[in-house]
């Protein structure tokens, strides 16, 4: 009996100590994110203050997603082999340096360099706290561990990003950078106390690693990942003006709507985490069909306060469940190669956010509303369509196999 209750207990502080590393991670992404969206908000105060024009301000965040794309899963490939917490300690040393630098010394060419440091170091942060995750975990709760590790994606949206320009209006636009500063360097004492120094990487660099994301089922997965971000961000870039028209002289309650879209995102993160587990086919489709429904109800359907409320709360949700299970998605197809898989699918998204972005605007500009969401449901059909298609070659040569 007693042995019985020691291995209870065990088992329990197992748990225990595999949830605050978790949430030490989830806070490192947070502050990761953090700063290479927050800039968004700040771009026109830093033209200003830097003497440069609003255009030249968003090569700021243009360079962070070309680094992400095209840095980021090399240096993911090499970080795999690394001992994990020493490397998740470098890369935070990294943020704590590179949002002080900018802070420090505000030089158009200086931030482009931080900024591209810290695109290359993303997916890298993001693939290695997964597969870390995952590990502490075990693979039968890979869709809890991937949600409560985006709880810190999340919290960008609801407190990062509104706390950022908050201080960047009220005070400096450079006083928000260091902030970031400094939460990375509480983020990296967190992990420090509660990420354990093993003698193993996180993967063993091998040529079946990078195999296993080298074959055309992964690309095509890739692609699916690029198209649903792409679908989600040329919807997401215009949802203040879309919310604003619907709203019309009742727009005293859009930063209300803003603040439940981001609250919205808890609820959607712990529905995908608890139902994609179980059937990831099943919630990837119900997700994407909720994100279209949604988007579509904005734009189409003249909606009172109460049922303009019940569409942003599903907008929202479906928002950030589509994190959940894209991610799940591609650590399970490019499983042995986690940290790589995961970098590459980071790559992916920010492509994709680029690309939804650029698209929107286009069709916003060209066709208003209706061009938007043509848009958005063009992405969203394609990305479903060949998701299709993808698992259907998965199941095809298994069902010609002879008896």
């Amino acid at each position: 009996m007693s042995d019985r209750a020691t291995r209870h207990e065990v088992g329990d502080s197992r748990e225990a100590s595999a949830t605050r590393c978790i949430a030490a991670l989830a806070f490192l992404n947070f502050v990761v994110v953090t700063s290479e969206f927050s800039v968004v908000g700040m771009l026109p105060a830093m033209a200003a203050d830097l003497g440069i024009s609003v255009q030249s301000s968003a090569y700021f965040v243009s360079v962070f997603a070309v680094s992400a794309s095209l840095l980021g899963p090399v240096l993911s490939f090499y970080a795999q082999a690394l001992e994990p917490r020493f490397f998740l300690l470098a890369a935070a040393s990294g943020y704590v340096v590179s949002n002080g630098v900018i802070a420090l010394w505000p030089d158009f060419h200086v931030i482009l360099f931080m900024r591209a440091i810290q695109g290359a170091l993303l997916p890298a942060v993001v693939g290695v706290s997964a597969a870390l995750a995952l590990r502490l975990a075990g693979a039968q709760r890979d869709a809890w561990a991937i949600s409560r590790l985006n709880v810190g994606v999340v919290a960008v949206s609801i407190i990062g990003i509104p706390l950022c320009a908050q201080i960047a209006q009220g005070l400096r636009w450079s006083y928000s950078l260091a902030l970031l500063a400094a939460l990375a360097a509480v983020a990296a004492f967190a992990l420090s106390k509660v990420v354990v120094r093993e003698d193993r990487p996180i993967e063993r660099l091998s040529g079946s690693a990078l195999k296993a994301v080298l074959n055309q089922n992964f690309q095509l997965h890739l692609l699916v990942s690029f198209l649903v971000f792409s679908a989600l961000f040329c919807a997401y870039s215009y949802i203040t003006i879309l919310l604003g028209d619907v709203l019309g002289a009742e727009d005293k309650w859009l930063a209300s709507l803003l603040l439940i879209f981001g609250l919205s995102g808890v609820i959607g993160n712990n529905l995908a985490g608890r139902y994609a587990g179980h059937s990831l086919v099943a919630t990837s489709f119900t997700v994407l069909a909720l994100l279209a429904g949604a988007v579509s109800a904005i734009v189409l359907v003249q909606a009172n306060i109460l049922v303009l409320l019940v569409i942003v709360i599903a907008w929202g949700a479906a928002h950030s469940a589509a994190f959940v299970v894209t991610q799940l998605r591609m650590f399970r197809e490019g499983k042995g190669a986690a940290t790589v898989a995961m970098a590459l699918n980071i790559a992916s998204c920010n492509l994709g956010i680029a690309t939804g972005a650029a698209v929107g605007a286009w069709s916003f500009e060209a066709f208003g509303p209706d061009g938007l969401l043509t848009a958005t449901l063009g992405f969203l059909s394609v990305g479903a369509g060949l998701y299709s298609v993808v698992l259907t070659q998965r199941v095809l040569p298994n069902s010609l196999q002879p008896d």
